[in-house]
Formats: structure tokens, C-alpha cells, sequence
């Protein structure tokens, strides 16, 4: 295996000239029988040490009573034993200069906090010895290409054995990677490697990332992911991985509070907000997925086909029925479909009616009938078309359908375009079967799988910061007043409301006389988060008596429900189309976050937003408002003028500017209300909050 780079202990875990397995047996009802099978069956040509106390050989191999009587220089030794013993078999193998442990026993850290101190005391006692620890809780790993499988687990023997490829995948579920290994083998995928790194106690699921960025077998890496022990390595081994055009997937579980308490009790990770997760990924390009299976689908896609230029798809079915179904179903989703050229029209007039020369293609019209020969034409055409990124085949039981398939991609190989087979049924995956094995080409089970690869075709962006903002005044206190926190966003070039701070009913009429009615009163309290549920804002006041009425309601308001009235903010009105919300919070593990939504009262019942790492320019501001359901309501639906959204965009990554300029202070900071006003007339914060943390020091 040529590396670029060198990784220590994970070369020589990854690579080992020598392996012991501990618990070893010939039973292959236990785990350490299945891992010795497991590990020659496969022909793995290294060194195999058997540790069995009761056994002089297995297998025809010498064994040893203990790792200590065993020869020296043993790069891994699998840990195939009850938990009780571990521990103590841990400082053994430290005590005789063992590379690294993989520990597959389980009932540490996952089991609770008794569980966990023990885990700690194998982590202690390698770290001592500079050795490193894999699991515990894990089924270990598999690297096809050295024929090595240091797992218990049946799947890499009784499931046709080793497969070579360009997938490298790290799992923190081992039964979950063993389940994505079968269905890759079964679209006929390979992989530079499988890893579980399970409770993660020493190895994490970063240090494979870094490994496989640099290891040149890997051009693809999988990865599900429960929790992180890394955060912020775990975003610059995606942002290596970008600088090194290496695809990155992943599958993420902890996304409600239910899936966060699982993984949590499965593997004793802290599933972090699944929304930062999400920002992180966006930024830098890995795509992420519900499914793991679709996550290893997609893999497979981005393996073995070269990747699309873009995402204009070109739908082929032997059936018209089939064509149209697929089309439909693509309609629904945030892709586009591809038009073929007047030049590509012409070159199909001699194969299909004129009704039938445009996307979808039904290759069961053709004017010669259905035939391998005759997909020739059909295939070069859309293949070569300029406006067809990529094809998706959805193929039906007829006869010739290999050869039909073998011309898209052939067709597509010729314009370095990838096309997406679909065999729905047994018999179509039978009958191609043989062509999709001599392609090297993946095979997809359903529309729905090939819908869920497309995400993988997005063009990889280097994504572009915009200019820090100067040294911003902050103010000492925790939670800031709509005021203060009015004057912040004025410092970071956000567009606010004028408004005069009033600490009496006479000085609210004094300002609202300065400003020009019509004003809105607010009530300014820093007990109190949302003003409007309890009266405490009252809005478009026209006259002294209107105004001393509200100021006597929010007063009374506040002392029954027990806050502190410091006094009201009187504002001017402003009008506008939409209303927004736009937030910043700091992630303890991603840094500040960016969010954009529909806002308002109702921001909670609508639940429309989109999330990015700060900071983002006003390009990366208006394509996330671009992705909110509600995006029509912005861009002039049913007749409503369309909003200043690049004004609401600038707004927004200012704030993004102004939530990193916050640095660790940063705790939240709502701007709800941010008024967006009709097509060049700007946007306003009419509102906001923030909390900060008293200290620079604060995570």
C-alpha cells in the first residue's frame, strides 16, 4: 500500500506485517474462532499468532498461552474476550510492545459509568505505552487489497470474501458497517477499507478520515457518524479532504431527541445538534443522508463513475410508462431536467417519431423496435448533448436490455458523463448482471436510490469568507437589551429601526414627538425573552393617548408575570413584504451558526430555516433563503411583490460577520423581526436579543 503520508500506528494497524488474536479458537461459534477464520481464510500473508492458553496450535498455526510468550513485534492483536478480562490482557500486550489493541468487547463506556472508568483504564494504560487502542464495543476492520479482516463478523467470508475497491468507510456502529458492506457487495462496490471504531475511546473516527484523505487507494470516503469526540478536527478533515477533490459521505444518526438518546446508549456518544452537523457538512461539500445504505450507494456511484459537471438529468426507460413514472417522481425534487439541442432533436429523426424525439427517451419507441443495436444512436445522442449532465436509466423486463445499457455507458464513458442504472427487479439484475460486472459499473435497486445519489453530483464550491468585521465595542453585561443589541447590529452595517431608549411615560412622549408618529412601544426587560406574548409590544401608536395607554398596559403586564420594567424602547414603524428571522448562536464544537428563516411571532409553529457556519457572504445568505420552503412568498407568488432579498441577504452576512467578530462571547443573538421591504427598498432589524457569556474563556 503506497502512502503519502505517514500515520504511525495507523500504518501499521491498516497495514500490519503481524497479527495475534487473542481468544483465538478454532470454534467458529465464538468470536475469536470467526476472526482467526476470518483473517487466513481470506489469505491475509502476514504473520498470524494464535493466544489460547489451552491450545499449542490451531489451526496447523503454533499457539501461545499469553501475548507475552509469544514472539516480539506484533503490529495488532485482536482482543476477542469476555469484557472482564480485557483490562488486564491490555497491559499485557503494553507490557510486550504491541502496536495497537483492537478491543471488540463491549460493556464500557456504553454501559454506564462504571462501564466508562474502565474504559478509561485501557485508555491510561496505552497511552502509557504509546499504544493505541481501537473499540472497545467495535467489530474491527477489514482492508481488502491485504487481504486482512481483524473482525468476528461473517460477512467478510460467508459473503463471497474481500472485495477491492475505492470506498473507505468508518462506521462507529460495527453491525451498521458490516450491513453497508453487504450492500455494496451486492451492486458489486469495493473498498480500500472498512473500520468500526465503536466507543471511540482512543482511535476516533477523524483519525481514519485524515488517513484516508492521504491513502491514494481511497477515493471516496463513508462515514457514520453518532457522535464526535473531534468537532473541529472533524471540519478540517472535511476541508482537506475538499483541497484533495476526495468525495466525502455521510450518514448521521441523532437528528431527534429519540435517535440522540440511542446513539447515546449505543455507543455512550453525545449526538451534537444535528443542525451544526449539517452547516459543517454544507460548507464543505460532504453530503449527507438519512440512509446509510443510500449513503453507500452513492459512494459506490462516486467510485466507479466519473462525477457530473452538473445536475441537468436525462431520463431513458425501455418503457414509456416507466419514463414517465421517473419523470414525475423527479419533478418533485430540487434537480432539473435536461433539454436536448435542436442538433440531438435532428440526430434522432431516423429512430423515433417527431412526438418522440425529446427527454424522456422511451427506447421501446424506436421506429426499428426495441434492440441492442438500436440503442446505439439514442445513447450517443444524449450522452454527447451539451445540455445533459447526466442520464438515469430506468429499465424494464425486455429482451436486449444489456446491450441497451452497455451503449449509455459506453456513450457515457466516450463524454465523461456518469449514467445511473436502475434494475428494480431480480430479473433485469440478472440480466445485467454480467455487462454492469464488465463495466466495473455500479447498479442502483431503485429510482428513490438514484434520486438520493444525485446530492452527490453537486458542484464542489470552495466556499469564500467575507472581510472580518473591525474590532466590535461589546457590552459587559449577559443578556443584552433590543436596544444594545440595535447598536450592534448599526457597528456591523445592519439597517435597524431609530429608536430612543425612554425610562418614563414622559420621556416615551417626548420620543415618540421626535420621531414622528406612527411609533411602536416595547417593553425593555432583561428577565423577559418574548416581549409579545405577554402585551409587552405594542405597535402602531398614533397619538400621545394611544401611547400613554400602552405604556400603563406593558407596566402592568410585567409586574404580574414579575419582571423588571427598566423602561421602553419607542421606534418608528417600518413597513414591509416579509418578515425574517435571522440568528446566531455559538456551537461548542462548530463554532458560530448562522440561521435564516420565516419570522415573526410564529417563528416556532413555521419552523422554516436554513443553517450555515459564519461566516457566509450574501451569496451563500440568498441561496440558503433560496432553500426555504416558504421561498415563493419572497420571489412575488400569486401576485406579491417580490422581496429585497439581496438587501436581506447583505443583512444576514452581516450579522454572520458580526456573530464571529462576537468571538467566544457569543451565546445566541435573534434578529426577529428582520423586515424585507419590496424590490429595492432595503431591510430593517426591528427587533432583536442576544446572550453573551460573561468570559472570552467560554467554549
Amino acid at each position: 500500500m503506497i502512502r503519502a503520508v505517514t500515520h504511525g500506528h495507523l500504518d501499521s494497524l491498516l497495514d500490519p506485517a503481524s497479527v495475534a488474536i487473542i481468544g483465538a479458537s478454532e470454534d467458529l461459534g465464538k468470536f475469536g474462532g470467526r476472526a482467526l477464520h476470518n483473517l487466513m481464510d481470506n489469505g491475509y500473508a502476514g504473520r498470524i499468532i494464535p493466544i489460547n492458553p489451552s491450545r499449542d496450535q490451531l489451526r496447523g498455526l503454533p499457539a501461545y498461552g499469553s501475548i507475552g510468550l509469544a514472539p516480539k513485534g506484533i503490529d495488532v492483536a485482536v482482543l476477542a474476550l469476555p469484557s472482564s478480562s480485557v483490562e488486564g490482557v491490555v497491559a499485557e500486550c503494553a507490557a510486550a510492545g504491541v502496536g495497537a489493541c483492537i478491543v471488540i468487547s463491549s460493556q464500557f463506556a456504553e454501559a454506564g459509568p462504571e462501564g466508562a472508568a474502565r474504559q478509561d483504564a485501557l485508555v491510561a494504560v496505552a497511552r502509557a505505552a504509546n499504544m493505541r487502542l481501537l473499540g472497545p464495543n467495535c467489530l474491527g476492520l477489514a482492508v481488502p487489497s491485504r487481504a486482512l479482516a481483524l473482525s468476528p463478523s461473517v460477512v467478510f467470508t460467508e459473503s463471497g470474501g474481500l472485495r477491492s475497491g475505492g470506498i473507505a468507510l468508518v462506521s462507529q456502529s460495527g453491525a451498521l458497517m458490516t450491513q453497508m458492506y453487504v450492500t455494496a457487495l451486492d451492486a458489486r462496490a469495493g473498498f480500500a477499507a472498512c473500520v468500526s471504531v465503536g466507543n471511540q475511546a482512543d482511535l476516533e473516527l477523524v483519525d481514519f478520515m485524515e488517513w484516508f484523505i492521504d491513502d491514494p487507494q481511497a477515493r471516496v470516503i463513508a462515514c457514520y457518524v453518532e457522535g464526535l469526540k473531534s468537532p473541529e478536527r472533524f471540519v478540517g478533515a472535511l476541508a482537506r479532504a475538499r483541497a484533495a477533490g476526495k468525495p466525502v459521505v455521510v450518514a448521521k444518526a441523532g437528528r431527534s431527541a429519540q435517535g440522540a438518546l440511542a446513539v447515546s446508549s449505543h455507543t455512550a456518544s453525545i449526538a451534537g445538534d444535528h443542525a451544526a452537523f449539517a452547516a459543517a457538512c454544507a460548507r464543505y461539500g460532504a453530503v449527507l443522508f438519512d440512509e446509510a445504505e443510500d449513503m453507500i450507494r452513492a459512494a459506490d456511484v462516486l467510485d466507479r463513475c466519473v462525477r457530473a459537471r452538473g445536475t441537468r438529468y436525462a431520463v431513458v426507460s425501455g418503457s414509456g410508462g416507466g419514463a414517465a413514472l421517473a419523470t414525475d417522481k423527479l419533478a418533485a425534487t430540487a434537480y432539473e431536467s435536461a433539454v436536448l439541442s435542436p442538433e440531438s432533436i435532428a440526430a434522432l429523426a431516423d429512430s423515433f417519431a417527431e412526438t418522440q424525439r425529446k427527454l424522456p427517451i422511451d427506447l421501446g419507441a424506436n421506429l426499428a423496435g426495441f434492440g441492442a443495436d438500436r440503442a446505439v444512436v439514442p445513447a450517443t445522442t444524449v450522452m454527447h448533448d451539451p445540455g445533459v449532465d447526466y442520464a438515469i436509466l430506468a429499465m424494464t423486463p425486455q429482451p436486449f436490455i444489456a446491450g441497451a445499457v452497455e451503449a449509455f455507458i459506453t456513450a457515457g464513458k466516450q463524454a465523461g458523463k456518469p449514467v445511473l442504472v436502475i434494475a428494480q427487479n431480480e430479473f433485469v439484475r440478472r440480466a445485467l448482471a454480467d455487462t454492469m460486472e464488465q463495466h466495473g459499473h455500479p447498479i442502483l435497486p431503485s429510482l428513490d436510490s438514484a434520486i438520493a445519489c444525485l446530492a452527490a453530483f453537486e458542484p464542489m464550491v470552495e466556499p469564500t469568507a467575507p472581510k472580518p468585521l473591525e474590532a466590535i465595542d461589546l457590552p459587559g453585561e449577559e443578556r443584552l437589551n433590543e436596544i444594545e443589541v440595535k447598536a450592534l447590529l448599526r457597528q456591523a452595517g445592519v439597517r435597524t429601526t431609530a429608536d430612543v431608549l425612554a425610562h418614563s411615560k414622559d420621556e416615551a412622549l417626548a420620543a415618540a414627538q421626535s420621531l414622528g408618529y406612527p411609533v411602536a412601544l416595547k417593553a425593555i426587560s432583561r428577565t423577559l425573552l418574548h416581549k409579545s406574548d405577554i402585551g409587552g409590544v405594542h405597535l402602531a401608536l398614533r397619538d400621545g393617548a394611544g401611547l400613554a395607554a400602552a405604556w400603563d398596559g406593558i407596566a402592568a403586564a410585567l409586574s404580574e408575570q414579575g419582571h423588571v420594567l427598566e423602561g421602553c424602547a419607542v421606534a418608528e414603524m417600518v413597513g414591509g413584504v416579509a418578515e425574517l428571522i435571522v440568528g446566531a448562536r455559538r456551537d461548542p464544537g462548530f463554532g458560530p451558526l448562522l440561521v435564516i428563516g420565516f419570522g415573526g411571532t410564529l417563528v416556532e409553529i413555521v419552523e422554516d430555516v436554513a443553517v450555515a457556519l459564519a461566516p457566509i457572504t450574501p451569496e451563500e445568505a440568498l441561496s440558503m433563503m433560496r432553500r426555504l420552503k416558504l421561498w415563493p412568498l419572497l420571489d412575488g407568488a400569486r401576485g406579491r411583490p417580490p422581496a429585497d432579498v439581496e438587501a436581506a441577504a447583505l443583512a444576514a452576512s452581516n450579522i454572520s460577520r458580526l456573530a464571529v467578530a462576537m468571538g467566544n462571547r457569543l451565546v445566541e443573538l435573534d434578529v426577529n423581526p428582520l423586515i424585507v421591504g419590496a424590490k429595492g427598498q432595503g431591510a430593517t432589524a426591528v427587533d432583536g436579543r442576544a446572550t453573551l457569556s460573561d468570559s472570552e474563556d467560554q467554549p
